[in-house]
């Protein structure tokens, strides 16, 4: 699949099961476009949801297909990888 920048960015903000709101914080976008975001994504088969029993919130997270998206993409667009800091 070939991503929009838009997709990578999304993709790269779930590194770490993220909540719907989680995301929308992290990559700066509205609510209707990370829900939109996250339908194409798990129809795409990148993107998988789960149910976090403990926070008693869905998340979604990278599948095998999504880690390997994303390293193509950074492959091929070295110039719009998102870097994030690891603390």
């Amino acid at each position: 699949m070939v991503l929009t920048f838009g997709q990578y960015s999304t993709l790269a903000a779930m590194r770490r099961c993220v909540t719907r709101e989680q995301l929308a914080a992290q990559t700066s976008f509205d609510q209707l476009m990370v829900k939109y975001y996250i339908m194409v994504l798990i129809n795409s088969g990148l993107v998988a949801a789960s149910y976090d029993e403990d926070d008693n919130e869905l998340c979604y997270k990278l599948t095998e297909a999504g880690v390997d998206c994303i390293w193509d993409y950074e492959r091929s667009n070295p110039e719009l990888t998102i870097r994030r800091m690891i603390l």
